[in-house]
C-alpha cells in the first residue's frame, strides 16, 4: 500500500560527523531541532531546483523575445548586428568594420549590457516567482477547502 504524501516517515540517514557539527550549528543558530533544520534545507534545495528548471523553461519558451530585446538594447547602445555564416556578432560602437576580426570581445558587450541583462533576468525571475505563488495559492486553497 502507497504512503499518503501527508504521512510523516522515518529515515535512517549516514553522513560525516563534520557535515552533523555543521548540521547542528545551524539548527542552533536559527534556534531548531536538527531534523527541522535537515527538512528545511532539503525543502529549500528542492524549491531552488524546481525554479531553475522553471527559469529554464521560461527562457527557452521566450527566446526568440528575449533575443529580440537583447538585440534591440544592443542597438540602442550603439553596436552594429553583423550577420555571418557562423552565427551573430555585434560591433563595439564606433568600430570600423572594415577592420572586424573574427575574435569579437564578448566581455566588452556583456558589461556594456549589464544593467539590460540583469533587468531581462528579473523579469524572467519575476515571471517564475509570479507562477509558483499562483500555483502554491491554489493548492492551498483546495487544502483549506477539503477541511
Amino acid at each position: 500500500m502507497a504512503r499518503k504524501p501527508s504521512e510523516t516517515v522515518q529515515l535512517k540517514l549516514r553522513f560525516a560527523e563534520s557535515l552533523r557539527r555543521q548540521l547542528e550549528r545551524e539548527a542552533n543558530r536559527h534556534d531548531v531541532s536538527m531534523n527541522s533544520e535537515i527538512i528545511r534545507r532539503l525543502a529549500e534545495s528542492l524549491k531552488a531546483d524546481q525554479s531553475e528548471e522553471a527559469l529554464t523553461k521560461l527562457i527557452l519558451d521566450h527566446e526568440e523575445a528575449l533575443r529580440r530585446d537583447f538585440d534591440f538594447a544592443l542597438s540602442q547602445k550603439g553596436f552594429q548586428r553583423i550577420q555571418l555564416d557562423q552565427g551573430v556578432v555585434w560591433a563595439e560602437p564606433g568600430m570600423k568594420l572594415e577592420k572586424l576580426s573574427m575574435s569579437i570581445d564578448a566581455a566588452t558587450v556583456v558589461q556594456a549590457m549589464a544593467a539590460e541583462l540583469v533587468g531581462v533576468l528579473s523579469r524572467a525571475l519575476q515571471k517564475v516567482a509570479n507562477k509558483e505563488n499562483d500555483e502554491e495559492g491554489g493548492s492551498r486553497l483546495g487544502k483549506d477547502d477539503n477541511q
